[in-house]
């Protein structure tokens, strides 16, 4: 509100990273002025190393509403996936991409373990996950008339999966493997 106030109506991208814990009505606010919630979405599990700590620091009652990304999404707020590399090592977003459907671990032997789990009514589809990580990122940038999705006049910029990431078995996105890399329409990269 402020950088608008200061700065006039114009298409200044504010965002907020780590828009961890925040209350209905700010939500909405955060809607209105349309400022975008960078996120992580590896937090958004369970995690019995990290999570009992954020607990107890923040209290059972705010705790429980941490990351509560099905509700920012209905309220309207552009939602962008990043991750925290070096603190979390995992840099696939294809594991960010199965947290956010799933609300739990994306990794083998914990993907089925309810202790996992954190916000199971949180959870949001395959497709908006994706497009955290594609559109979204790319509006963020200002940069969406050149990548973000796959249209004429953009940058060839995209991966080749092994499986449908849309259809499959959530619990299985984390472990697709990438075919081929693309980048400026030359492949980088090729299994």
């Amino acid at each position: 509100a402020y950088s608008r106030k200061v700065n006039g109506d114009k298409d200044f991208r504010n965002m907020i990273a780590h828009v961890t814990l925040i209350t209905e009505s700010d939500m909405q606010r955060m809607a209105d002025l349309k400022v975008i919630g960078t996120m992580q979405p590896l937090w958004w599990y369970y995690d019995p190393n990290f999570s009992p700590l954020e607990e107890m620091m923040f209290g059972t009652e705010r705790f429980e509403r941490e990351y509560h990304i099905r509700d920012m999404m209905d309220a309207g707020i552009k939602i962008t996936g990043s991750m925290d590399y070096p603190v979390q090592p995992d840099y696939r977003p294809l594991s960010g991409i199965e947290v956010g459907v799933t609300q739990c671990s994306p990794y083998p032997g914990e993907k089925d373990d309810p202790k996992y789990t954190r916000n199971p009514k949180q959870g949001v589809t395959a497709r908006e996950m994706l497009e955290c990580y594609t559109i979204n990122g790319a509006y963020e940038m200002k940069m969406e008339d050149m990548i973000g999705s796959i249209q004429v006049g953009k940058k060839a910029d995209m991966v080749v999966l092994e499986q449908n990431i849309l259809t499959c078995d959530p619990k299985t996105i984390a472990q697709t493997k990438v075919c081929c890399t693309i980048m400026n329409g030359d492949i980088v990269y090729q299994c």
